[in-house]
């Protein structure tokens, strides 16, 4: 969903349209069949949008080693986050991606997924900043800091919790999106690596984020205010994680008791 209203320009040109459907080399045999596949899902036009420029005068909002991210308008959704697999890609399909999204769809924390094939997946724009641009954004205030870092954990536990372990959590800077800068509401947009498994670890990397990592060279639990003394319990409490099964959310509950202080 949009948060705010954007003139959105639709790509009319061939040549430029096929700069995005087939990045970063372009031809006629995969710009024909991705056309088919985005026309076939409901895909009525694509825009150039974002912040990321992937050539002269072409922007999405999204790309990674092995895809990229564009808006579009979907015939019966409206705006949407078009996923397209890079012709570079190592990855075969975006279909294993679509299934864990719709796996993951009851949590709440991921966008809505529509429809995928091996080149494309069409889901739900979550428009806001990514928790890099969060956290630069409100760095200052430590209150809006904590609910940020607690929706965090508590959505990475509710993905423990359904069996999927999101393996690149561990670097969650652009990883999650919050909705209209909601503090309350994270999104993990980017699940192209999760994995099913009987221990996913979510929370206990999310923790190892927020008590060893960085942003600009400052430590993140500096940042948010977490007392020197707090580490071990923290860390003790994460090994209690890892070997509970039946008190996993009285054990994030005393996490973000803890952090919050």
């Amino acid at each position: 969903m949009l948060c705010r209203e954007y003139n959105l320009q639709s790509i009319h040109d061939h040549n430029t349209l096929c700069r995005i459907l087939c990045y970063p080399r372009c031809d006629s045999t995969c710009f024909n069949r991705r056309i088919e596949d985005i026309e076939r899902s409901g895909i009525d036009a694509v825009y150039s949008f974002g912040k990321i420029a992937i050539s002269r005068g072409v922007y999405v909002v999204g790309k990674g080693h092995s895809s990229i991210v564009a808006l579009a308008h979907h015939s019966l959704y409206g705006v949407v986050a078009l996923k397209i697999r890079r012709t570079d890609s190592k990855r075969f399909s975006l279909v294993w991606e679509a299934e864990m999204l719709s796996k993951a769809s009851a949590t709440g924390f991921v966008p809505k997924v529509y429809m995928a094939t091996e080149d494309v997946l069409v889901r739900e724009y979550i428009d806001g900043p990514t928790l890099a641009e969060f956290f630069m954004n409100i760095k200052n205030n430590r209150e809006i800091l904590l609910k940020v870092i607690e929706s965090l954990l508590k959505a990475s536990y509710h993905m423990d919790k359904i069996g999927i372990d999101l393996v690149e959590i561990s670097r969650p800077f652009n990883q999650v999106v919050y909705l209209c800068e909601n503090p309350s509401k994270p999104f993990f947009i980017d699940l192209e690596s999760a994995k099913i498994s009987l221990q996913p670890s979510n929370v206990t990397k999310v923790l190892g984020f927020i008590i060893n990592g960085t942003i600009n060279g400052a430590k993140i639990r500096e940042i948010i205010g977490i007392e020197p003394d707090k580490v071990g319990i923290l860390m003790n409490l994460a090994k209690s994680y890892k070997a509970d099964s039946i008190w996993k959310k009285n054990i994030v509950d005393e996490l973000v008791k803890i952090i919050i202080g």
